[in-house]
């Protein structure tokens, strides 16, 4: 329904708004209603929707959910903004060109145009926000990459145009073969990945779980289609790290007392940071299967992710299946 990272774009969507407002002529108070109707544009639905979930008797959850669980986000160390810097490093480079082009024309030119000075303050705004967001997943450089494309265009032109005007199309030309190895070279990795794994855990799950069985998933997605264990469909380490300790342990409790019956448990290494108790409970209750498709890491593997949770002998956690003892056959 809505991605709470687009409140990213608002900041420099905002500032670029008012020097528009303010200083781009005449008709100043047209702009000024303009940008006033344009930000209640942006409020009314966010109202509307809580008010929505609000006679649902769910506006405080609305809120909590959707801002204020993200604004205590414990901050990860992640290598999303260096293989951004790695894989897009010509594309970078001349939107930087095409960006410090359009600033020095607007401050210089008598006829400014407002409108790259607008895209300009919302990137700025974007890049910014990486300050400020505890974590910036892949997802998050979709908002200002397109942005930076436009202004690597630019970039291009600008230096393009320092040649001769009859050598430009060949420049144009020759400047585009470089610029799409990479994205060629990522396609062609990506073409070589396939979800034949996924789709045979998938299949195995179907065909061994009614579909009344509940199925209790980390972040596999093995539990589509299946009732889930736990309020939170999909886990991983980032979030439990931020459930309430008494919340967990109540959770715990109730797999416990049988409460909540997983008739199958898609182990993976987020459901290992619900810690030993949790993991005790699953090799007394459950027996483990192995499935097509099942990806094994070493036992090194595990036992570098294990140590800090289990005890040693618990480490073979490897991605199995685990079924309910009372209802396996």
């Amino acid at each position: 329904m809505c991605t709470q990272k687009m409140l990213f774009v608002l900041p420099g969507l905002f500032v670029g708004l008012v020097i528009w407002s303010l200083f781009a002529g005449r008709g100043r108070k047209a702009r000024i209603v303009l940008t006033v109707f344009f930000l209640l544009s942006v409020c009314i639905p966010v109202v509307l929707t809580w008010a929505a979930f609000a006679l649902q008797h769910a506006g405080r959850e609305f809120i909590a959910n959707n801002f204020l669980l993200n604004a205590s986000w414990k901050h990860v160390e992640a290598e999303h903004f260096r293989k951004l810097i790695k894989t897009s490093r010509p594309i970078l480079a001349l939107s930087i060109v095409g960006a410090s082009v359009s600033l020095l024309h607007f401050i210089r030119s008598a006829q400014r145009q407002y409108g790259e000075i607008l895209l300009f303050c919302t990137l700025v705004g974007l890049f910014a926000g990486l300050l400020v967001v505890p974590v910036a997943y892949r997802q998050y450089y979709l908002m200002p990459l397109p942005i930076v494309c436009l202004f690597a265009a630019q970039g291009l032109f600008v230096l393009i145009k320092q040649a001769r005007e009859s050598a430009q199309p060949w420049l144009l030309v020759v400047a585009m073969v470089p610029l799409a190895v990479l994205p060629v070279l990522d396609l062609q990795e990506t073409l070589k990945l396939g979800n034949d794994n996924q789709l045979a855990r998938l299949r195995y799950v179907f065909e061994n779980t009614k579909p009344t069985d509940v199925v209790m998933d980390g972040w596999e997605g093995m539990g589509v289609f299946r009732p889930h264990a736990f309020y939170y469909f999909f886990l991983h380490g980032e979030f439990v790290d931020r459930l309430p300790r008494e919340q967990v342990d109540a959770y715990l409790v109730a797999l416990e007392s049988g409460r909540i019956r997983p008739r199958l448990i898609a182990m993976d290494e987020n459901l290992v940071t619900l810690g030993s108790r949790f993991l005790r409970f699953v090799k007394t209750n459950y027996v483990r299967r192995d499935v097509p498709g099942q990806e094994r890491r070493t036992g090194s593997e595990w036992r570098k992710f294990l140590k800090k949770i289990v005890k040693r002998n618990d480490a073979d956690w490897d991605g199995s299946f685990y079924f309910s003892r009372d209802g396996f056959d």
